[in-house]
């Protein structure tokens, strides 16, 4: 899932709407998440573009291992 605009707060918001939502992540993970906040648009960009490919080619080396 992109989530380009997703932001610390938002991020915040669905946790209290979700209730264990972010439960999953550690604090250092949550930090990082409010401080990509700080971000210019197209370096959030650019880093979730990274994940998702990590994500991707981790899926892909689980369904082909």
């Amino acid at each position: 899932m992109r989530c380009y605009q997703t932001s610390a707060s938002l991020l915040c918001a669905v946790h209290l709407r979700q209730g264990d939502l972010l439960n999953g992540f550690d604090k250092k993970t949550l930090k990082r998440f409010q401080e990509l906040e700080h971000l210019e648009d197209d370096k959030k960009k650019t880093l979730f573009d990274l994940i998702d490919t990590y994500i991707r080619d981790a899926k892909a080396r689980k369904a082909y291992a």
